[in-house]
């Protein structure tokens, strides 16, 4: 799996991959480097994006970043006719429920207890709709947990967001795959000179089809 992301940078749109801890620069003194590490054991990949601003200037607007901008190269069956109600096998985005706000607890026993359900977001190829998920009042795991099951046909891959406050993620069924867009749900700064900041974290991990993936996850988290 590839560290692929984008962003914007004043008037010019960026996509780009880089591995093995890149570092590439830009116009003006500003750089975007990559920190990435493979977990082949468990089949999984994660980065997080830092740009840091080297000049003795103010740097452009940094806007429109994805963390993630990558292609998951998952295969479905043909496009059902209009009107087919999916079914477990078909393309789909897993999501966990997260938090929510504390009245619940006392006030409705029906929506506290929807914490931690699972939510199925089923992708429609015919349409090529977008599927936009993000959590809610700046809490990482309130509304959605930032952890996703995104599937087809059996296989798949599990990816996770790593940031502790808003973020948004965007899943597109494509010809070829499932695009996933995910990052920040606001962004639009500039550095000023000397600063080094970093945006959220992505890993993602495979899983084949009848794989014990739940559990391949868990281990992964524990061991790393």
């Amino acid at each position: 799996m590839k560290q692929k992301f984008s962003f914007q940078y004043g008037e010019k749109e960026y996509s780009l991959s880089a591995e093995n801890n890149a570092k590439i620069t830009l116009e003006d003194g500003v750089s975007v480097e990559v920190e990435a590490k493979a977990y082949p054991a468990f089949d999984a990949v994660e980065w997080v994006v830092w740009f840091e601003n080297a000049s003795e200037k103010n740097s452009e607007i940094f806007s429109e970043i994805n963390d993630c901008d990558t292609l998951l190269p998952l295969q479905y069956p043909e496009a059902k006719r209009w009107g087919y109600m999916p079914k477990p096998g078909d393309a789909c985005v897993i999501a966990m429920k997260g938090k929510v706000p504390g009245i619940y607890y006392w006030k409705s026993d029906a929506i506290s207890a929807t914490e931690h359900q699972f939510a199925y977001e089923y992708l429609d190829k015919a349409s090529k709709k977008t599927i936009h998920l993000a959590n809610e009042c700046a809490r990482s795991s309130e509304g959605l947990m930032p952890f996703f099951d995104v599937t087809a046909s059996g296989e798949g891959c599990i990816a996770a967001i790593g940031w502790t406050g808003d973020w948004r993620a965007d899943f597109t069924k494509c010809d070829d795959g499932i695009a996933i867009k995910t990052g920040l749900k606001y962004t639009h700064f500039y550095l000023k000179p000397g600063e080094r900041i970093r945006t959220s974290s992505t890993l993602i991990m495979k899983y084949a089809s009848g794989e014990d993936k739940h559990n391949k996850f868990r281990r992964l988290m524990k061991a790393h």
